[in-house]
């Protein structure tokens, strides 16, 4: 009986080896996917966080309520007032 385990002891462990190395390529896709989807998010979250930034100087650009500081907008984007002459 203590030669049959001898012989089975290498096929088990040959066999634990195998089953491991299979389960390693079976998992290499998902773990791929998830890190590619895990670099496309923080694309995403980076380019979200520019955009806020950007509607946040856009809204304070905006605050044109008061009418000095839409004039002061205007001309700073080059609109003049009917029968003035703009300096270049």
């Amino acid at each position: 009986m203590a030669a049959r385990r001898k012989k089975k002891q290498p096929i088990i462990i040959v066999s634990a080896l195998l089953g491991i190395v299979a389960g390693i390529a079976a998992a290499k896709g998902p773990w791929r996917v998830w890190f590619q989807q895990t670099q496309e998010l923080k694309k995403a979250e980076t380019q979200l966080s520019s955009l806020q930034k950007y509607e946040e100087s856009r809204k304070a650009d905006n605050n044109l309520d008061n009418p000095i500081r839409r004039e002061e907008e205007a001309r700073k984007r080059g609109f003049v007032p009917p029968g003035e002459q703009p300096i270049k």
